[in-house]
């Protein structure tokens, strides 16, 4: 193209303004405002048509199509059954050996707690945020492990090495799962950097998330962990999988929100160790602690830990929150101390008293720490070396450090007091929660503080000066003889608790008038065990205790001003505006002081100024106010409460606020509110059933919360049990003391609540369908581990197919490719509830492990199981129609069952067994609907009903040995596999060659009447009649000898003679015929053979000379 000439100008592509979207409509809006709107103003006569759509069925299948999308959002709603402190959440980090899970596991809790765990067992729970708890677990590659955890997780991190794939557990995992109510799953494929191509690295991502998508669904999310440095994942993608684990939403399983269940994270053996010196293997008692969730647990309810079997519960009672959720305060993160771990099985947990003893663990993030004042307590606590009973008898009881004996031991029980003592104010309960976490230069420099200020209190500076060390004080605390160990522990945590700094709430003292009458100090007396009082302290900081609270009475020395009191009303109001939140009108504040100023002189002048307070009685903008705003200002005048007058003043505050507002920010609202109404689908005819639907449900939720509000704790746990998001403390007896002894604290603990009925043990009815990965079909009667509820136990199993009229048809083997039905002896479960079944839970087994999966169906005591039975038997006699059978039956009691039975030949004639005759036994009178032969095979289709074997042991793995796991019953193949035996054959299941006679067809027989009306042609041709000798006539022909005459005796024995020798000339010619056969048969074999060995070599000859014209070829 050629360039432009210098008088035209090029052509460039025009600037295309935008018409529409969020920045033309300010520009629109600010152009309107400021009266420089460039819009035309529409057109009169414009086209109708031109703006509507342009095809009736494209808008049809757009409308539907979005009508689609919306129902497809929406799910079915459940009542809200969740807690006000919901429980923490359940998230299991599951995969094959040698995947990653523990590096992935300690990478998280450094990511939350800013610390490591020296060993990680079995559960660990953690404060991730203000409204969330975590409870991280780890699932060995153990199927046991994997069943029970995916009956309580609440998410799955699933590991997948990126450099091998997707293995086989990855697959059971997920499809148990399926079976006992899908959690939410997180893909993570990490040893990605064991794949050194880039390009590579993308296809397996891509291929691997597709295939992860095709088990879960479409879209789930899967995480990447690039790398591994120091045998860590990178920080920022451990971040990463954090967040989106804080920020994961949770839909309600209504199996688990009807049953109560605890993952137990702590264990605890409460024997008495002299019952265990004298028997070691006696039954032992536990208590066992954990979480509360799914439904309330009532005190000695019926439950069932899975690996240990069915359990009572023998008490329970609520503990203090291990975990407990931080203050609610505006901050957006946590601190270092309210990021609290929770881990008792990888020892790390905090001190916990109980009834029965004293834990110490480390307690928080701040454990981590290297500087930690914890450590102390510890070791004070673990070198005490003589019981607290011997110095209990030995010690007197000071209530105060350095003090006089307030309480003497005496000989005879009695105990003395010192009357100097009595009335003392300050005990160590006092000192601990007055003087938390200070140390020696903290009491000095309060003491100086309060000197300078004038204050009167000289026992409080008394026992400042007095103050011991803390270690001073454990040393006194542990040697009083009355304490108990709770009260020293008690006073040990306080002393040695990090004190906590209060802010000041500047607003609040402000503007909160109780603030300044309320007093300083607020003491409580109570009794303690009637010998004593004690006055306690109020918690509460005063003013003057929180930072710089002594600066509202003294300013410093160098500053001459006047000392204010700022508990005066009137000196505090001066100050008001400089903390005023919101939004601040200096013409607004002006105003509101005019009218005030107006309104007192109204009060004191004459009726004659109403006109002028009518012309200022005005609002904010400048309108005059009605009547009812006037009676309204003159009631509010005769109240003089304090109160009030607060309360008079902050809505006089949010109505300037309101009433200030922008006209343009008033449009706004109210375009938003009509936007909402038009894609709020609350406001959507279409969705009234839905909404109706769901506000029903809201409305029991709420019911469901508030029917026990009004009852105290211990009062709502005997009426509606424990319910989720306590933590709780579970005592069983009667445990084997196996458990005790092989306690494995990596296994998951499970307690799951049995609902009335699921303790019974009967007759189970599933539909059942073998996995198409299982390599072998089953077998009636062999043993199956079934997973069904909480329950894992193995039983037998008999299949069967419902026909059309109901009747459940035994089958020796379960189908290839389709559903059938199976029944066996076990604990009854609640219908619709699904189950899986595998054949042995052994490590090393090649191939998929679950066999079956299915659902329960009926629990019907009366369900029978039948099977063909087919009885043949053979006509003894027929009598036109009716006939003597035998062989069917063996005796006469048997064939009496058999009466009116339905019988068939295999030609078809049916037929009915009429009666049993005495003689011979087992031969019975039947008939037929036509006359049958000799020959024919009588048949009787009988169904014999199939007995459900009564077999049913749950699935102890808790109980046994890592090395000596359990096993359970094995089938017929397997043991005939590892003995080496062959099964039994037995000789009526041999095949055999059947003879068969040739049939031979009889001679067609016309009857004389049917013959007699046939036409002529038809009529079958008979030669002359032969008469058939008499009897007579047969015995003569038989005894009459026949005599030849001597003419004919030479004929006849000359043609045998003649016959004779042709017969021996035929014989042999035969032999010679044969000769020269088999001589010219080896002539030709000869042949043949040179024939063949000549063609052999001129191939030979053939090949040799190719070969030598390639070899010429390729030399030149």
């Amino acid at each position: 193209m050629a360039p432009p000439d210098g008088k035209e100008k090029q052509k460039r592509k025009e600037h295309r303004v935008h018409s529409k979207g969020g920045k033309v409509t300010k520009k629109k809006d600010r152009e309107k405002k400021d009266g420089t709107s460039k819009v035309a103003p529409p057109e009169v006569n414009r086209a109708r048509k031109g703006y509507t759509f342009k095809s009736a069925n494209k808008a049809n299948r757009a409308v539907r199509r979005a009508a689609d999308i919306d129902e497809k959002k929406k799910h079915i709603p459940y009542v809200d059954r969740t807690s006000t402190l919901p429980p923490p959440i359940i998230v299991a980090i599951v995969g094959p050996s040698k995947v990653g899970k523990t590096t992935l596991l300690r990478g998280l809790i450094k990511n939350y707690v800013r610390g490591a765990l020296s060993q990680i067992k079995g559960p660990v729970t953690i404060v991730t945020n203000k409204t969330r708890r975590v409870t991280f677990i780890e699932v060995k590659n153990d199927i046991n492990h994997m069943i029970d955890v995916a009956k309580i997780a609440d998410l799955v991190l699933l590991m997948v090495d990126a450099s091998y794939g997707f293995e086989m557990e990855h697959f059971e995992f997920l499809n148990i799962c399926q079976i006992h109510g899908m959690p939410r799953v997180l893909g993570i494929l990490n040893h990605l950097d064991c794949v050194p191509k880039l390009a590579k690295q993308r296809k397996i991502k891509k291929q691997l998330k597709h295939r992860f998508w095709t088990e879960v669904y479409q879209g789930c999310k899967m995480f990447y962990l690039s790398k591994i440095t120091n045998e860590k994942y990178l920080t920022n993608d451990v971040k990463n999988l954090a967040r989106f684990i804080s920020v994961m939403k949770f839909r309600p399983m209504p199996w688990r929100d009807a049953h109560p269940y605890i993952l137990c994270d702590r264990f605890e053996d409460i024997t008495d160790p002299e019952v265990i010196k004298k028997n070691d293997k006696t039954d032992r008692a536990i208590c066992l602690y954990g979480y509360m969730r799914g439904a309330q647990l009532k005190e000695h309810s019926a439950v069932h830990v899975p690996g240990i079997g069915d359990l009572r519960v023998a008490s329970i009672t609520s503990l203090a929150d291990p975990c407990p959720f931080p203050d609610k305060t505006k901050r957006r993160g946590l601190n270092e101390k309210e990021k609290i771990i929770y881990a008792p099985f990888s020892g790390l947990g905090g001190i916990v008293y109980d009834k029965d003893a004293i834990y110490i663990d480390t307690k928080g993030a701040q454990s981590f720490s290297k500087n930690r004042k914890r450590n102390e307590l510890v070791e004070a606590l673990e070198n005490v070396k003589v019981g607290i009973d011997d110095k209990m008898q030995n010690v007197e009881l000071r209530l105060l450090a350095n003090s006089k004996k307030a309480v003497t031991n005496v000989e005879d029980g009695d105990v003395e007091m010192d009357d100097e003592e009595d009335n003392d104010d300050y005990s160590l309960i006092d000192e601990d929660e007055e003087f938390d976490g200070m140390s020696e230069e903290d009491f000095k420099s309060e003491d100086d503080e309060e000197n300078e200020s004038g204050s009167d209190e000289d026992d409080g500076e008394e026992l400042f000066k007095k103050r011991p060390t803390t270690d001073q004080t454990l040393v006194n605390a542990i040697n009083a003889p009355d304490l108990n160990l709770s009260d020293v522990a008690n006073r040990a945590a306080q002393l040695y608790t990090p004190s906590k700094t209060t802010r000041i709430n500047w607003n609040k003292i402000v503007y909160d008038e109780d603030n300044a009458t309320k007093e300083e100090t607020q003491e409580n007396d109570e009794l303690t065990a009637g010998l004593f009082t004690i006055k306690r302290k109020d918690k509460a900081k005063t003013l003057y205790s929180q930072e710089d609270g002594f600066c509202y009475r003294q300013f410093p020395s160098t500053s001459t001003a006047t000392i204010n009191n700022w508990e005066d009303s009137e000196q505090r109001a001066t100050i008001s505006d400089c903390f005023v939140t919101g939004k601040w009108d200096e013409e607004a504040a002006e105003k509101k002081k005019l009218k005030d100023e107006l309104r007192g002189a109204k009060h004191g002048d004459d009726d004659d100024d109403d006109d002028v307070w009518d012309a200022f009685d005005l609002d904010e903008e400048g309108n005059p106010l009605n009547d009812d705003d006037e009676d309204m200002n003159e009631s509010d005048e005769d109240h003089n409460d304090e109160e009030e007058e607060v309360d008079g003043e902050a809505k006089e505050d949010e109505d300037s606020e309101g009433k200030n507002e922008d006209k343009s920010e008033n449009k706004k609202d109210k375009k938003k509110m009509r936007l909402r109404h038009l894609f709020d689908p609350d406001h959507d005819e279409s969705n009234e059933y839905f909404n109706n639907l769901k506000a029903e449900l809201e409305d029991q939720a709420k019911l469901n919360r508030n029917a026990f509000e009004g009852l105290e704790d211990q009062d709502r746990e005997k009426i509606e049990g424990f319910r989720a998001g306590v933590y709780v403390r579970i005592e069983f007896s009667g445990i084997p003391y196996e458990m005790v002894e092989h306690f494995d604290a990596t296994s998951p603990y499970i307690i799951g609540g049995l609902l009335t009925g699921e303790q019974n043990i009967g007759v189970v009815q599933v539909r059942l369908k073998r996995h198409r990965w299982f390599d072998r079909i089953l077998k009636s009667r062999d043993p199956l581990i079934i997973s069904c509820g909480w329950r894992r136990y193995q039983t037998l199993v008999i299949y069967s197919m419902q026909d059309h009229n109901m009747r459940q048809r035994f089958l020796k083997y379960s189908p290839e490719h389709m559903h059938c039905h199976a029944t066996f002896w076990g604990p009854i479960t609640s219908q619709n509830t699904g189950f899986l079944a595998v054949q042995s839970v052994a490590d090393r087994i090649k191939g998929f492990r679950i066999c079956a999966s299915g659902v329960v169906l009926n629990l019907d005591r009366n369900h029978q199981v039948v099977k063909k039975l087919k009885l043949i038997g053979t006509p003894h006699e027929i009598h036109k129609k009716t006939a003597f059978m035998k062989g069917m039956f063996t005796s006469q009691i048997e064939a009496a069952k058999f009466e009116g039975a339905t019988i068939r030949t295999v030609s078809g004639i049916r037929g009915e067994i009429k009666k049993a005759i005495p003689r011979p036994p087992g031969n019975v009178r039947c008939t037929f609907e036509d006359k049958i032969l000799m020959s024919d095979i009588v048949f009787l289709r009988t169904w014999v009903t199939v007995p459900i074997p009564q077999f049913y042991t749950s699935v102890i793995d808790h109980l046994m040995t890592p090395e000596n796991k359990w096993e359970g019953m094995r089938t017929v193949g397997k043991i005939r596999h590892e003995l080496g035996l062959k099964p039994e054959t037995k000789k009526d299941s041999d095949y055999r060659e059947v003879e068969r006679v040739e049939f031979r067809a009889p001679t067609l027989k016309v009857p004389k009447k049917l013959e007699a009306e046939l036409p002529y042609r038809l009529k079958p041709k008979h030669g002359p009649m032969e008469t058939k000798p008499t009897k007579e006539q047969s015995f003569i022909a038989k005894h009459t000898a026949v005599i030849l005459e001597p003419e004919d005796s030479k004929r006849e024995r000359l043609m045998n003679m003649l016959r004779t020798l042709h017969k021996e000339s035929e014989t042999k010619d035969k032999v010679a015929r044969d000769a020269a056969k088999e001589k010219h048969r080896k002539e030709v074999e000869e042949f043949e053979t040179k024939r063949a060995r000549n063609i052999k070599l001129h191939k030979k000859a053939i090949c040799r000379r190719l070969s030598k014209q390639e070899q010429s070829k390729k030399s030149n």
